[in-house]
C-alpha cells in the first residue's frame, strides 16, 4: 500500500498540474423560510459560566428557489445575501425555479417537501467537504493544508478550483477572550452530479487506506468512522446552515474567514475504485478502527444510559439492550422515542394512531441530542414499521417486539392456548417468582382488607408505587414493573397522597404507573372492553407486560350484589382476563364484613378466589397490619404495626395553610424502628471482582495507591486465568471493570488523588451489605 509520504512523492506525476485561471459555474437551491431561523443561536449563561448553544431549524413553510450557473468565485457574495432565515441545499429542485414549502404531516397543494425525491444533483453539482477537528483523528492546520493533504489521495485536486469559508459558529468572543476553538472548514468543490457520491466514497474509502481515519464516538457510544471530511453529508436534499450564527449579547464574533482558488471541476472518473487487494486491507482497517476504539465507546454509552434512565425510568439493563439492538439496525417496541419539539412519544402512540405519526420527522432515536429532522418514521401497508435515520450516515431500523419483527399485530393476536408437559413442568423452579417478598407472587391475586379510615387506599398506593418504583415495601424486596391503577374513589385525594409519596420518596415523573380517573366497572364486559383499550397502549409500551392491576375499591368497581357469588365470581374472572392477558397480579382493595371485621365484605366466594390476603386491624389504639391467607410460598410473614405519619406539602390551601397528607410506615411489633429503613442489597459478581482486584494491586505493590491500567490489568486477570487470550472473555472483563469503577467511584469506596492515582475513600457510607467485608474498616464512618 502507498505511504502518505510516497504519494507526496509520486502525484505531480499522476495529474494534469495545468491551472485554468477561472471559476466553474455551478448550480444549486437555496431555501428561504418563513418562520424558522436557519442558522445557530449562541448565548452566554454566566451563572453556569458555559456557552449555550440552540440548534437551526427546519423548513416548514416559505419558498425554494433554485440558483442556476453561479461562479463558484461568487459564492461567497451569495453567501453574504442570506439571512438568518435562508439556507443552501446542495441538490436542485426537479421541474421547478421556485416552489413553496410544505412538510409530509401537513401537505399543501402546489408545494414541495424537502425530500430525496424532490431533489437530485445538477450536471455541475456543488460538493462540500466538511472538515471538523476532532482529538482523536488527523491533525488539520489550515484550509490549505486540508487541500494538500487531499491531493496526496487524488493528485488532480491540484488543479481544480475551490473555495472555502470557516465553520458559522468558529470565533465566539465574550470580552475578547474566544470560547470556543471551532476550527472547523467547509470546503466547496464542482463535480458533476452523477459522479458526486462514488467520488465521495472512493475518497473516503483511500483516506482510510492511507490512516487519515478515526473513530468519532457520539454523546450515546455509538462509533462512526470519519476521515478528515464527513462522508455523511452528501444528499441532494442536505441543508448547508451557511448564514452567519446568531450571537446573543454580550457575546461576540469574528468576521469568517474565507479564501478561493481558480481551476477545474473535479473529473469522477479519474480516481480509480479500489482494487479487492485494497478492498480486503481497507476492511481490516476499518475492523481495527472501531476495535481499538471499543473500551471508550462503551464508557461513553454506559454513562449515557445511566443519564437517560434517569430520566425515562427504564431500568439501564434494559436500555443497554435496546442499544445493542440498535447496531443490529433493529428498534425494540419499548425503545423511548423524541419529537422534533422534544415531546416524548412511544410506538403504542403510533400503533395506536399511525395516521397521527406515518413519515413523521423526527431526531435519530439512539441519538436524540443530535437534533431535530435526523430520521423519519414510516409505517408501512404490510403492519411494519420502520425509522429511517440520516445522522451519522444512513441506517435503517426495523421495529422489534418480544424478539421478532412487528408485522402489526398485537400480542393478542398472537397469543394461543398453551398446555405444557412432564419435562417442561419438571423444569420449573419450585421457588416463587414474587412480586412482593414474603407476600404477592407474581401473577396471583391478592386482596388488603380494612375499615373506612384505616388507610388501605395508603397502604395500595403505597405498594403500586414502590413496585412501579423498584422500591423495597415493608423492608422487602419487590420486582419492578409497569403499575395500573383503576381508581374509583376521590381522584382529587388519590393524586394529594401520590404527590405526597413522591416528596416522601423518589420521583415517579418516568416511573410506569397509571391512574385511572373514573370507575371501572368489572362485571360489566363492554366496559372491560373499553377499558382494554386504554391497558393495551399502557402494556405495549412495555413489552406486552403489565405487573400490577390495582382495583380500589372492589364495592365501587362492580355492579349488581356483592353477597351474590355469581356477582363475585363474574367480578373474579373479568379481573383474572384482565390480569392473564398482561401476565399481571391483581391487587383488591376491600372493605370488612360487618359482623367479623377479619373476613372480606360479601360473598364468602371471594376468599376462596384470593391467593393472599392482607387485614388491617386496630388493637390497643393501634393499626397492624397482617397477612391471613398466602396460598402459595411458605410460612406467612409476620404481622407489622401499621401507622399514618402526616406530612406537610409545599402548596397552600385558600387559608394560606399548607395542604396535608399521609404516607404509611411499617412498625415491627417487637420494636419501634422502622421497616422503611434502607436495607442494603449485596454486591453483584463483577463490583466485587472490581474491587478485589484494587485490593489486590495495592498489596502486590505494598502501596495505598494504584493506577487506573493496573487496576483494570488485575481485573483483567482475575477474570480471564481460564482462558488469558481469549478476545471475548477480555472484552467482557473490561466491560465488568468499566461498569464497577463507575460504582465504586460515585460511592465514595475509592477515590482519586492530587496524583492521579486511586486510593480508598475516607469516611465511607456502606452502599452494599457486603462492602466492609473487603475493606478495613477505618475507612468508614
Amino acid at each position: 500500500m502507498t505511504s502518505l509520504s510516497e504519494l507526496e512523492a509520486i502525484k505531480t506525476h499522476q495529474a494534469d498540474t495545468t491551472i485554468i485561471q477561472d471559476y466553474p459555474l455551478v448550480s444549486f437551491t437555496t431555501v428561504s423560510s418563513e418562520t424558522s431561523y436557519m442558522t445557530k443561536t449562541y448565548s452566554y449563561d454566566q451563572a453556569s459560566d458555559e456557552l449555550i448553544k440552540e440548534r437551526a431549524g427546519s423548513p416548514v413553510d416559505g419558498t425554494f428557489y433554485r440558483v442556476n450557473n453561479l461562479s463558484l468565485y461568487d459564492l461567497f457574495e451569495h453567501f453574504g445575501y442570506l439571512t438568518k432565515k435562508e439556507a443552501l441545499i446542495h441538490g436542485t429542485i426537479k421541474d421547478h425555479e421556485q416552489v413553496g414549502i410544505c412538510t409530509k404531516n401537513q401537505p399543501i397543494d402546489g408545494c414541495m417537501t424537502r425530500t430525496k425525491d424532490n431533489f437530485s444533483y445538477p450536471d455541475n453539482a456543488l460538493m462540500l467537504l466538511d472538515h471538523d477537528p476532532s482529538d482523536r483523528g488527523y491533525k488539520i492546520s489550515s484550509a490549505d493544508n486540508f487541500i494538500d493533504t487531499l491531493e496526496l489521495i487524488d493528485p488532480q485536486l491540484k488543479s481544480c478550483a475551490y473555495f472555502y469559508k470557516s465553520s458559522a459558529s468558529s470565533g465566539i468572543r465574550l470580552n475578547g477572550k474566544l470560547l470556543n476553538d471551532n476550527t472547523g472548514i467547509h470546503v466547496y468543490l464542482v463535480i458533476p452530479g452523477g459522479q458526486l457520491k462514488s467520488y465521495a466514497e472512493i475518497l473516503f474509502k483511500r483516506c482510510i487506506l492511507n490512516d487519515l481515519g478515526h473513530i468519532f464516538i457520539s454523546k450515546n457510544g455509538r462509533k462512526y468512522i470519519r476521515t478528515i471530511f464527513d462522508a455523511a453529508v452528501h444528499g441532494p436534499e442536505r441543508i448547508d446552515y451557511i448564514a452567519p450564527a446568531i450571537i446573543n449579547k454580550p457575546l461576540e464574533i469574528d468576521e469568517p474567514v474565507s479564501s478561493s482558488r481558480p481551476g477545474n471541476s473535479i473529473d469522477g472518473s479519474l480516481l480509480s475504485r479500489l482494487t479487492p487487494e485494497e478492498e480486503v486491507s481497507y476492511q481490516d482497517k476499518h475492523k481495527k478502527l472501531l476495535s481499538d476504539a471499543e473500551d471508550d465507546a462503551f464508557d461513553v454509552l454506559y454513562k449515557y444510559v445511566k443519564d437517560q434512565s434517569k430520566t425515562t425510568g427504564i431500568a439501564a439493563e434494559r436500555l443497554m439492550r435496546f442499544h445493542a439492538m440498535g447496531d443490529q439496525g433493529v428498534i425494540d417496541f419499548g425503545h423511548p422515542l423524541t419529537k422534533d419539539d422534544g415531546t416524548q412519544f412511544s410506538f403504542a402512540d403510533v400503533v395506536a394512531d399511525p395516521g397521527e405519526y406515518k413519515n413523521l420527522s423526527m431526531p435519530d432515536p439512539f441519538d436524540p441530542a443530535d437534533g431535530p429532522s435526523k430520521a423519519q418514521l414510516y409505517v408501512n401497508d404490510n403492519g411494519t414499521i420502520v425509522i429511517n435515520s440520516f445522522a451519522h450516515g444512513s441506517t435503517v431500523y426495523k421495529l422489534h417486539q418480544d424478539g421478532k419483527l412487528y408485522t402489526g399485530k398485537t400480542s393478542k393476536d398472537r397469543r394461543e392456548f398453551k398446555m405444557i408437559g412432564p419435562a417442561e413442568i419438571l423444569a420449573k423452579s419450585p421457588v416463587p417468582n414474587w412480586l412482593i417478598k414474603s407476600y404477592i407472587i407474581q401473577g396471583s391475586v391478592a386482596q388488603i382488607i380494612a375499615k373506612s379510615e384505616a388507610g388501605k387506599s395508603f397502604a395500595t398506593i403505597d405498594i403500586g408505587l414502590s413496585i412501579a418504583t423498584g422500591q423495597d415495601w415493608n423492608n422487602c424486596k419487590v420486582a419492578q414493573g409497569p403499575v395500573a391503577y383503576l381508581n374509583s374513589e376521590g381522584y382529587s385525594g388519590i393524586t394529594t397522597r401520590i404527590q405526597g409519596w413522591q416528596q416522601e420518596h423518589q420521583s415517579i415523573l418516568h416511573a410506569p404507573f397509571l391512574l385511572s380517573t373514573e370507575a371501572l366497572d368489572l362485571t360489566d364486559d363492554t366496559a372491560v372492553a373499553n377499558a382494554q383499550k386504554t391497558l393495551d397502549k399502557f402494556a405495549q409500551e412495555h413489552d406486552g407486560h403489565i405487573s400490577l392491576i390495582v382495583v380500589d375499591t372492589m364495592h365501587k368497581s362492580m355492579s349488581g350484589d356483592e353477597d351474590s357469588s355469581n356477582t363475585i365470581r363474574k367480578f373474579v374472572n373479568n379481573l383474572d382476563k384482565l390480569c392473564s392477558y398482561y401476565g399481571a397480579a391483581a391487587l383488591i382493595n376491600h372493605h370488612p364484613g360487618y359482623g367479623n371485621i377479619k373476613r372480606a365484605r360479601g360473598s364468602s366466594a371471594q376468599f376462596a378466589a384470593m391467593d393472599a390476603q392482607l387485614l388491617i386491624t386496630k388493637k390497643n389504639s393501634k393499626f397492624q397490619l397482617e397477612c391471613t391467607k398466602l396460598k402459595d410460598g411458605g410460612k406467612k410473614p409476620d404481622p407489622v404495626g401499621f401507622e399514618l405519619r402526616e406530612i406537610q406539602l409545599p402548596e397552600l390551601d385558600e387559608d394560606g395553610e399548607h395542604v396535608t397528607t399521609c404516607i404509611p410506615e411499617y412498625i415491627p411489633l417487637s420494636g419501634q424502628q422502622s421497616t422503611r429503613a434502607v436495607k442494603l442489597k449485596p454486591m453483584s459478581e463483577g463490583l466485587t471482582d472490581t474491587l478485589k482486584s484494587f485490593g489486590n494491586v495495592l498489596k502486590s505493590n505494598g502501596a495505598t495507591e494504584a493506577s487506573k491500567d493496573d487496576w483494570r490489568d488485575e481485573l483483567v486477570t482475575l477474570r480471564t486465568f481460564k482462558d488469558p487470550n481469549r478476545k471475548k472473555d477480555i472484552t467482557a472483563a473490561k466491560k465488568v471493570f468499566s461498569r464497577g469503577f463507575d460504582d465504586l467511584i460515585d460511592a465514595g469506596v475509592v477515590c482519586v488523588n492530587d496524583a492521579g492515582s486511586y486510593q480508598y475513600g475516607e469516611d465511607i457510607e456502606p452502599q452494599w451489605s457486603d462492602v466492609k467485608a473487603h475493606i478495613q474498616s477505618k475507612h468508614f464512618k
